[in-house]
């Protein structure tokens, strides 16, 4: 039991039971003229065990005054009284010393079991590193028994490049300094290097004198290695973030995956073509890429091999191929392929897809050799993460080119429209000013025909009947009737001819033909008067019988043929004109063809009557196209959609 723990009630109370229980038994036995005092005796050790040195003083008090009161003679009682309290004295003591050391052999006891049932590696050492208590979390942790270490150095733990932290904390601990929660890296039996978090205390005696120290040690690799991964994911979403190039962003991959990951990394995308290229090959070692080169051609580039590249393209789904032994890399699978040194080189790889939304456009290969790294769950896990991160970059960045193109391609028909629009609003000005100044001079035209010709007759006539009035009035000289009628006859043939003019004025602003006959008829007689004007050979075809068009879609077919026999007459030197009328289509097509000598370059379409032909057409959503070659001629083409074609007198009305 451990003292201390009970109230004084208890202690005190219980050592008064016991010690007036042995005066009842001592009484009323006949230990009472024995050996009085023997039951005094144990209920003394009694009190002392259970409750410590005060309820055993205690009860040693009160045994005494009733020993001298019941059993000790009244003669000398105080010199047996001094020697029976001594006696009680030395048996008290005895019995403490006794307690106190079950009392430490128990707390030694307890302090083993939990060191031994800890899972932390618990080690004890000397100042100058001698190692005492080794237990069983360091034989897990460091793979060394406690008979392989107890009296050894603890620097049998140490790396060779970390010596100097065994001198810096020994010079610590001399100080009287403690260490807490120190990371640094250690290796096991095997070689392997481990993190690990170690806090070091001073053990004291009962003196304060240093006797040694308590050391704990604790495994934090998977902290490391998450802290790691962390700072790794973190520095590949800065790298993808910092290119749009998807090249450059996978080749920046593969150099970070080596070492993190794997001691060379391959990556490979897949053409547009279905063929697979190797994009980027980093090996943590330069001198050795030409031999992983070797290596990912014989082995990883095979379509027959379930972790192959090819495969996990095909099927999206990564491979983790099981570790290489030394046996199965020289074995027979392909017995030329490892001869190209005498480590094979493969110890363990993956493959992992590239993976964008709705299709795989590659995979990356991770692969460990010479750090003889076998890979598990965990680190295809971080393969496939960073792979999914990969891709969605790469995808993000084909995705902001290809907006990026759209917008170019935007911006570049916008412009291209502005300046459509800008050009059509200058030819449309143009053409404005131009009409306007034809307006203007087929009024100078049709008054000096007015003048000239009509005013001409009108006077000519008006002398005549002057004439014929003084005639006729008798003021005149007298006149045979003969000489009246022929004047008459004269007067009247300059009616003919004024009335006549005005049919031709009439006629150059609108043929009557085009309304009372319609548009094919029209168009022969423009031929005709055409070949009789111009003296050049005309021909008019169309296998359209008599048809009514619209009257607007009417005169501008009309009005573009005449502005086309201009353009002949004025600039073709041509012997012969053809055209033709036809229907194609719900389009109705006048072609128009001479044999002059043709234009030599692309027409220019801010003349005037280019210009204002194609407007025509363009009104009714039709187009004019003009094709022509040197000493060929030249060919007008004009086509315009028909709303409605009615046969003559048919009276029925279709929509086209």
């Amino acid at each position: 039991m451990i003292p201390g723990k009970r109230s004084l009630l208890l202690t005190f109370g219980t050592a008064l039971v016991l010690t007036v229980l042995a005066l009842v038994l001592t009484r009323a036995t006949s230990l009472g003229t024995s050996s009085p005092f023997l039951l005094f005796i144990v209920a003394i050790m009694l009190s002392t065990r259970f409750g410590g040195w005060g309820p055993g003083l205690f009860a040693t008090l009160v045994a005494t005054a009733a020993s001298i009161y019941f059993f000790v003679p009244p003669v000398g009682a105080l010199g047996i009284a001094s020697f029976d309290l001594i006696v009680l004295l030395i048996i008290v003591l005895f019995s403490r010393d006794l307690t106190a050391r079950s009392t430490s052999a128990q707390d030694v006891s307890r302090m083993v079991a939990i060191v031994n049932s800890s899972e932390e590696a618990i080690i004890t050492k000397t100042l100058d590193g001698t190692i005492q208590i080794w237990n069983p979390g360091a034989e897990r942790l460091f793979g060394y028994s406690a008979d392989e270490v107890v009296g050894k150095s603890i620097q049998i733990v140490y790396p060779p490049d970390r010596h100097n932290e065994f001198e810096n904390t020994l010079a610590r601990l001399k100080r009287g300094e403690s260490l807490r929660h120190f990371d640094t890296v250690r290796v096991a039996k095997d070689g392997r290097r481990i993190d690990v978090s170690i806090s070091e205390t001073l053990l004291r005696d009962a003196q304060d004198n240093v006797i040694g120290v308590s050391k704990i040690v604790r495994d934090i690799t998977q902290r490391k290695h998450a802290e790691e991964t962390a700072r790794f994911l973190a520095e590949v979403n800065d790298v993808l973030a910092s290119s749009l190039d998807y090249e450059t962003t996978l080749a920046s991959i593969a150099r970070l995956a080596v070492p993190h990951i794997a001691d060379w990394c391959a990556i490979y995308i897949t053409l547009e073509d279905g063929t697979i290229q190797q994009l980027a090959l980093t090996h943590v070692d330069p001198t050795k890429v030409e031999r992983a080169h070797e290596l990912q051609h014989r082995y990883l580039d095979d379509p027959n091999a379930p972790y192959s590249v090819p495969n996990v393209i095909q099927t999206g789904k990564p491979e983790l191929a099981p570790p290489f032994t030394d046996e199965q890399s020289t074995s027979a699978r392909d017995g030329e392929a490892l001869k190209i040194s005498p480590d094979p080189g493969l110890k363990s790889l993956m493959v992992v897809p590239l993976i964008a939304p709705g299709r795989i456009f590659g995979a990356i290969t991770f692969v460990s050799a010479e750090s003889g790294r076998s890979y598990g769950q965990a680190d295809l896990a971080l393969a496939q993460d960073l792979a999914r991160r990969a891709a969605l970059a790469v995808d993000n960045a084909r995705l902001y080119h290809a907006a990026q193109s759209l917008n170019q391609e935007l911006d570049q028909r916008v412009a291209q429209r502005t300046r459509e629009l800008q050009d059509a609003n200058q030819q449309l000005r143009l053409l404005a000013a131009h009409i306007q100044s034809a307006v203007e001079e087929e009024r100078i035209r049709i008054a000096r025909s007015i003048h000239d010709e009509i005013g001409t007759l009108m006077t000519a006539i008006k002398m005549d009947l002057a004439f014929l009035g003084r005639a006729i009035s008798g003021n005149g000289s007298p006149k045979s009737p003969d000489a009246l009628c022929e004047e008459i006859s004269a007067t009247t043939k300059l009616v003919d001819e004024a009335i006549e003019t005005v049919h031709q004025v009439a006629r150059d602003l609108r043929p009557g033909v085009l309304d009372h006959l319609g548009l094919r008829a029209a168009l022969e007689w423009q031929m005709q008067e055409f070949q009789e004007r111009a003296k050049i050979e005309c021909q008019f075809n169309s296998d359209l019988d008599e048809l009514e068009l619209d009257p607007q879609r009417s005169t501008a077919v009309f009005r573009i043929m005449q502005e086309a026999l201009t353009n002949v007459a004025r600039h073709a030197h041509a012997t012969r004109v053809e055209a033709s009328l036809r229907k194609e289509d719900d389009h109705l097509i006048l072609e128009m063809r001479d044999n002059g000598k043709g234009i030599t370059q692309a027409p220019d379409t801010n003349r005037f009557g280019i210009l204002g032909m194609r407007e025509r057409a363009h009104v009714f959503g039709g187009e004019v196209m003009i094709h022509g070659s040197p000493g060929q001629g030249t060919t007008v083409t004009v086509r315009i959609p028909m709303l409605c074609l009615t046969p003559r007198g048919s009276g029925v009305r279709k929509e086209g």
